[in-house]
C-alpha cells in the first residue's frame, strides 16, 4: 500500500520536516507536486528523496499543493494516485 500524508510542516523542528511517498514494494515512481497555478515545484523517481517545501532554493509560503503519483510494484502491478497536501509554515 502506498501513503502520502495530507500535510507536512518544514520548520526546523526535527519532526515532519519533508513529504515523503511511503510504501513497500515500490519498484518505480514518478512523484510530482504542483502549486494552485499549476507550475511543477517538485518531482522526483527516488522514493528516498523528500520534498521539503522550497521551489528554486526558496521556502514556499503555507498552502496547498496537488500531487501526482505514477509508478509500479515489484512484479509490475501499476499504481497512480492524485491528490493535495498542506504545507504549514
Amino acid at each position: 500500500s502506498i501513503f502520502i500524508p495530507d500535510a507536512f510542516s518544514p520548520d526546523g523542528n526535527n519532526n515532519n520536516e519533508e513529504l515523503f511517498v511511503r510504501g513497500s514494494g515500490i519498484e518505480k515512481l514518478e512523484f510530482k507536486v504542483y502549486d494552485r497555478w499549476g507550475q511543477l515545484v517538485f518531482s522526483t523517481d527516488n522514493q528516498q528523496t523528500g520534498w521539503d517545501g522550497t521551489f528554486n532554493n526558496k521556502k514556499l509560503n503555507s498552502a496547498v499543493f496537488v500531487y501526482t503519483l505514477e509508478g509500479n510494484y515489484i512484479g509490475g502491478t501499476t499504481f497512480s494516485q492524485k491528490g493535495e497536501v498542506t504545507l504549514y509554515r
